[in-house]
C-alpha cells in the first residue's frame, strides 16, 4: 500500500529510510498496541476489550472442561439407563455449548479509507492477540505452486510471516486469487501451532485490499474459512465495504474505521515530530494537514518530503505533492479546456502513463473527478466568456451576472451528472479487465455533459435577449 493506497509506495518507504538523516522513517512510528494509539482510541478500547474478553473466558475453560466431561458421562449413563440412543446431534449440541461459551477471536473486516488506519489496528490486534512474538516477522516472496483439476500453477508471492501469523495481498496473483485464498487456508490449517500447554492453538491469516479479490476468490474464501475456522482465523482489511460480498461480511465482525479528522492528523504531525526531535511551524502544519486529504499515511508522507526538501522548517514553505497527482491535475485542467477528439485523445494517453506506473485506475478516476468538478467554475466563466465574445456580448447571460462568474445553482446540475458518472464507470471499471477504458469513457461523458450545458446556457441567453 502506499498514498492513498498505491502499492508502489512500500518501495518508496524503504527509501525514505535513506533520506533523513535521523535512523528512523515517521512512517516507522506506527503504534503497535491497542492502548497507544494516536487516535481511534475508542475502537481500540472495544477490540481490547474483545480480545482480553476472549482470554478470560479461555481460562474459564479450563475449569469448566471437566465440568463439560462429567455432563456428557450423564448424558451418556442417563441415555443407557431408558435405552435409548445418543446420536451425534445431541452431543455436538452439549460441547458447542461449552466451545462457544468459551469465546474466541472471530473473524474481522476492517473497512475505511485509505490512510485511516486499519493496518496500525491489525498490527495492534495481534500485537494483544500473542504479544511479541507477532513483532518477529520475516518477509518471503517465493512461488506456491497450486494444482488444479485441469493444470499446476506456479504464482508468486510476498508474505510476512510471523510464528503466529501470515500476512499477504491475495488480489496481486491477479486472476488466479481464487487459488492462491484457498491454497494459503490450507496451508495454515495443517501447521496449527500449540501453545505452551500443549494445545493446538489457531493462526491468523491477514489478509489486505479484500476489496481487490474477485467474487469467485471471495466466494472460495467464504467456503473455505467456514471448513478450517477451527484452525485459522481471518483478519482482513478493506477499503469499500460495499466491494465485499455479504457472505463473507456477515461471517465476520465488521469494524469501520473512519478517516481522521483534521485534529487527529495535526496531534499525529505534532506527535511524530517531536519523536524526530523535529521544529514542526503550525501553518506548515495547517497546509501539511489541508494537503493529505484526511489521510494520515498521506500527511507523514508528506511531513518526510519537507523535511528533505528544507529544514529548518519555514512558515511559507510549500507542501510538495506527489508526481502522480500533479500529473492527474494536468490532465483534468487540459480535458476542461478543450472537448474535442484530439484532446480525448491526449487525454488517454496520460492516463495510460498513470496506470502504467502502478498508480490504481480508481485512484486516478476519483482524482480526475475531484480536479474537474473543482476546476469547473474556472472553466465555464472561461466558456461564458467566450461565448459572450462571439455573440457581441450576451449569448450566455441566462447564467452569467453582470460582473461575469457562474452561479452555483447553474453549474448544480452539471456537478450531479459529473458524480453519477464517475460512480457510474467506477463501478464497471470494478466488473471488467481494462481500467482505461472505463477512464476515457468518463472523460468523454464529461465531455459531452460539458458541451450540451454549454448549448444549453447559450440557448437561454439568446431567449433572454429576445
Amino acid at each position: 500500500m502506499g498514498i492513498d493506497g498505491i502499492k508502489i509506495n512500500s518501495t518508496l518507504i524503504s527509501l525514505s529510510v535513506f533520506l533523513l538523516p535521523s535512523s528512523k522513517s515517521p512512517l516507522q512510528y506506527r503504534p503497535t498496541r491497542l492502548d497507544k494509539l494516536v487516535f481511534h482510541s475508542d475502537i481500540g478500547e472495544a477490540l481490547q476489550k474483545l480480545v482480553r474478553g476472549g482470554e478470560r473466558e479461555k481460562r474459564k475453560k479450563m475449569k469448566r472442561s471437566n465440568e463439560s466431561i462429567v455432563v456428557v458421562v450423564v448424558v451418556v449413563v442417563e441415555f443407557r439407563k431408558e435405552k435409548k440412543t445418543l446420536d451425534l446431534t445431541t452431543l455436538s449440541l452439549f460441547l458447542n455449548f461449552y466451545q462457544v461459551s468459551a469465546g474466541d477471536c472471530p473473524h474481522t473486516l476492517f473497512y475505511g479509507p485509505p490512510g485511516a488506519g486499519k493496518t496500525t489496528l491489525l498490527k495492534a490486534t495481534l500485537r494483544e492477540l500473542y504479544g511479541a512474538s507477532a513483532d518477529r516477522v520475516k518477509v518471503e516472496t517465493a512461488p506456491w505452486k497450486i494444482t488444479t483439476p485441469s493444470r499446476t500453477l506456479e504464482v508468486e508471492l510476498t508474505t510476512v510471516s510471523s510464528a503466529v501469523h501470515v500476512e499477504l495481498t491475495p488480489a496481486d496473483a491477479g486472476t488466479h486469487d481464487r487459488y492462491v485464498v484457498q491454497e494459503v487456508i490450507k496451508e495454515i490449517a495443517r501447521a496449527r501451532p500449540v501453545d505452551a500447554r500443549g494445545n493446538r492453538s489457531f493462526k491468523v491469516l491477514v489478509l489486505h485490499e479484500v476489496d481487490r479479490l474477485s467474487r469467485d476468490a471471495q466466494a472460495a474464501l467464504r467456503r473455505t474459512m467456514e471448513s478450517h475456522s477451527g484452525a485459522c482465523r481471518l483478519l482482513m482489511a478493506s477499503s469499500s465495504l460495499s466491494r465485499v460480498i455479504e457472505p463473507l461480511r456477515s461471517r465476520c465482525l465488521c469494524v469501520r474505521v473512519p478517516a481522521p479528522t483534521e485534529g487527529d492528523i495535526e496531534t499525529l504531525l505534532a506527535h511524530v515530530a517531536k519523536k524526530e526531535s523535529l521544529s514542526l511551524p503550525g501553518p506548515l502544519a495547517k497546509r501539511v494537514v489541508a494537503a493529505s486529504n484526511r489521510s494520515a499515511r498521506r500527511a507523514l508522507l508528506a511531513l518526510e518530503t519537507a523535511r528533505v526538501a528544507c529544514y529548518p522548517f519555514t512558515d511559507n514553505q510549500e507542501v510538495e505533492l506527489p508526481d502522480w497527482e500533479l500529473y492527474a491535475k494536468e490532465t483534468a485542467a487540459e480535458v476542461l479546456l478543450e472537448q474535442s477528439p484530439r484532446a480525448l485523445y491526449v487525454a488517454r494517453g496520460k492516463v495510460y502513463e498513470l496506470l502504467v506506473n502502478c498508480v490504481p485506475p480508481d485512484l486516478v478516476l476519483r482524482t480526475l473527478a475531484r480536479e474537474i468538478r473543482n476546476r469547473l467554475r474556472e472553466a465555464a466563466d472561461r466558456a461564458a466568456a467566450k461565448s459572450r465574445a462571439a455573440t457581441a456580448g450576451g449569448a450566455a447571460a441566462g447564467i452569467v451576472n453582470q460582473s461575469g462568474p457562474t452561479t452555483d445553482a447553474a453549474l448544480d446540475p452539471l456537478k450531479a451528472k459529473i458524480a453519477r458518472s464517475a460512480a457510474q464507470f467506477e463501478h464497471r471499471m470494478a466488473q471488467g479487465s481494462k481500467p482505461v477504458f472505463h477512464i476515457e469513457a468518463f472523460l468523454a461523458r464529461f465531455m459531452v455533459d460539458f458541451k450540451e450545458w454549454q448549448m444549453a446556457a447559450e440557448r437561454q441567453g439568446v431567449a433572454g435577449r429576445r
